[in-house]
């Protein structure tokens, strides 16, 4: 009997440890080496399709053009994707 309990925690474990190693790592974004900090704000919002993440950007101009390009919808006022 306590074989068979140490068999199914044990297969436990390599289930937990499995589902971890599928979906646990984290893809980083490539916009994260960008050392300026304007630029790197409008890449991850372009990335994350956010137009909310360009509200950091000081120059007006470039904060409109970040939510556009962020928030870009097709003819219907879909989100492209």
């Amino acid at each position: 009997m306590t074989s068979l309990r140490s068999y199914v925690f044990a297969a436990a474990m390599i289930a937990i440890v499995l589902v971890i190693m599928i979906f646990g790592p984290a893809r980083a974004s490539s916009c994260n080496a960008i050392r300026d900090f304007d630029r790197r704000a409008e890449c991850l919002a372009i990335e994350r399709r956010d137009p909310s993440g360009c509200t950091s950007i000081r120059n007006p101009d470039d904060r409109e053009v970040c939510r556009r390009r962020a928030g870009q919808r097709d003819l219907f006022g879909r989100e492209r994707r």
